[in-house]
């Protein structure tokens, strides 16, 4: 028998939809070179996190790449940057080996690294690249990486013209690359002159810059860039018709950067050839809901199964996809128990299935206006003069 009690007894119970925490979606993970980097600040072969961009410029030194992405990143916006540095080797072949690193051991180097930036900081890379360092071997890994950790990952196109960009684009099938061409010219305070430097530089701090201000279902595409004096090869463009450079490197899955009203990134798609993955924003929304679903479910998993735990883990979904619809980051998204699914056996395994079917916001990459000419407004025209 219980001790008497005069007075009111709250008892709370975590039945329900559970709100879910998210960490940021704009975190870039930056291999790059500087063997006279401040080895404190940046240590060989190991990453750490900058949370000041353009502060850290100073200990990166002038030799390789990694002062002049920082410097790029940090004309955008200033993100979360895991940075990890690399040696550069004694020939391309070595340079691109320790860019790609490995995980030998206990010790995950160069673009490896990625996969355990959630154990060292919390935080998980969605947008990664080495600018300048990219290789077709490189950007195969790089591709790895960013589906081990559903990311994107940023890279140019190898070639001197467009042709050649285009032919490279076809040595990948994948929905986490965009490949950009042609590199930019920026003006180097070190050189005291213009210098090219890789487009991917600048994509990785745009890319941060418009998940911060519009929203990561926003493209890449048609957001002015900072920085940017020139580009490295002559791009033609004409928004009112496909005939031309940038139309060109776009039919072929390639990202073009262009002059116009400022200096732009053209272009919407990755490099699947799946159609359903097509753009940008299609593969980052797949990626965000993957991570919403880990994200609400996390606390259920173990749990002893119910119907209740089972409606209150698809309804915490359906409530975090409502709010991305409200947003207008989905334009609908449904979470739901298929018993077709779930047969008696795989529950008394222990094993759930919950169905989902959503859809992307497609970029409105193309906008037709019909325009025919009509005689229609000659009668107004003659009261007009009539009157």
């Amino acid at each position: 028998m219980s001790a008497p009690f005069h007075g009111i007894n709250i008892v709370e119970s975590s039945v329900g939809a559970r709100p879910a925490s998210r960490a940021p979606n704009a975190v870039i993970y930056l291999v790059a070179t500087g063997d006279d980097a401040d080895a404190d600040t940046f240590p060989a072969n190991d990453q750490v996190l900058i949370t000041n961009v353009r502060a850290a410029v100073g200990a990166a030194g002038t030799t390789g790449t990694l002062r002049g992405a920082l410097l790029a990143i940090a004309d955008q916006c200033e993100p979360l940057v895991i940075v990890m540095r690399v040696p550069a080797g004694e020939d391309a072949a070595a340079t691109a080996a320790n860019t790609i690193g490995s995980s030998s051991g206990a010790t995950y180097t160069g673009l490896q690294g990625a996969r355990v930036s959630r154990q060292r900081f919390g935080l998980v890379p969605k947008i990664i690249g080495a600018p300048g360092l990219e290789t077709q071997a490189v950007i195969a890994a790089m591709v790895s990486v960013a589906q081990a950790v559903r990311g994107m990952c940023y890279a140019n196109a190898e070639g001197a013209t467009k042709e050649e960009a285009a032919t490279f684009r076809d040595n990948f099938d994948a929905r986490e690359l965009v490949l950009l061409w042609p590199n930019v010219v920026r003006f180097d305070t070190v050189e005291e002159d213009n210098v090219e430097a890789p487009a991917s530089a600048y994509a990785l701090g745009m890319r941060a810059k418009i998940d911060a201000t519009m929203g990561w279902h926003k493209t890449l595409s048609n957001v002015a860039i900072n920085g940017i004096l020139g580009l490295a090869q002559d791009v033609s463009f004409d928004i009112l018709s496909g005939a031309n450079d940038a139309g060109y490197l776009n039919t072929n899955d390639v990202c073009a950067v262009i002059h116009s009203n400022g200096y732009r990134f053209w272009g919407n798609r990755t490099t699947s050839d799946d159609a359903a993955f097509a753009f940008e924003s299609a593969t980052r929304t797949a990626q965000v809901l993957h991570e919403d679903a880990a994200d609400v479910l996390a606390a259920y998993i173990d749990k002893p199964m119910g119907v209740q735990s089972i409606r209150d883990m698809t309804e915490s979904m359906n409530a975090r996809a409502r709010a991305r619809v409200a947003l207008g980051q989905l334009i609908g998204a449904r979470y739901f128990i298929d018993p077709a699914l779930n047969q008696p056996n795989q529950l008394a395994a222990g094993q759930l299935r919950i169905s989902c079917t959503y859809t992307a916001v497609p970029p409105m990459e193309s906008i037709t206006v019909d325009q025919a000419i009509t005689d229609e407004f000659f009668f107004q025209f003659a009261q007009a003069i009539a009157a």
